[in-house]
């Protein structure tokens, strides 16, 4: 007997499960947020990667690196924002990268 393959799909309550979870948890987040983090581990891909990838099909890029996220003292983080990634495109004008 052959077994059906996983049906795919988000169910419509998902973010609803996804905040009882979280609630159980002790967790205090959006459960939207939470469930589109969870759909893109699903498909394998963080968007950091998904953007590396487009850059390295574009065949422009001659840097793409991904900043550390560990940001300290953490009080830094209210008034200063760090890049996730560092990049360098073959048709940028200026020297610096971005």
């Amino acid at each position: 007997m052959e077994i059906e393959p996983k049906k795919r799909g988000t169910p419509p309550d998902l973010p609803r499960l996804i905040q009882d979870v979280l609630a159980e948890l002790g967790y205090d987040a959006d459960a939207a947020a939470v469930a589109e983090l969870v759909r893109r581990l699903d498909i394998g891909l963080p968007v950091e990667d998904e953007f590396s990838v487009v850059c390295a099909w574009l065949g422009k890029c001659q840097l793409l690196h991904k900043l550390d996220q560990h940001q300290v003292p953490i009080a830094s983080k209210k008034k200063f924002q760090v890049p996730d990634l560092l990049t360098k495109f073959s048709t940028q004008t200026s020297k610096s990268p971005c």
